[in-house]
């Protein structure tokens, strides 16, 4: 259908799809998910009664992690499976 035939059809009819968030969104939200309560934790100073961790460093490494391999995912994604 045409997107200004269907945008027509939602004045006349007075529905609107409700739409999904944008991919950035999503990833904002899903990212202010965990920080928001793990920049908490670190103010409050809560302590986990695991002495030899470094709590802050673990977190560190957690996220370099998670980024390093949604790196690949995204190499793996854009390169290998899309056929290029």
């Amino acid at each position: 259908m045409d997107i200004h035939k269907k945008v027509e059809i939602q004045r006349v009819t007075g529905k609107t799809e409700k739409g999904a968030p944008c991919r950035i969104c999503r990833l904002i939200r899903v990212y202010l998910l965990f920080a928001i309560p793990t920049l908490a934790l670190f103010w409050l100073g809560v302590d986990f009664g695991v002495g030899d961790i470094d709590a802050q460093d673990l977190v560190v490494k957690v996220v370099l992690l998670v980024l390093f391999f949604s790196i690949l995912r995204r190499i793996y994604l854009d390169f290998f499976r899309s056929g290029r």
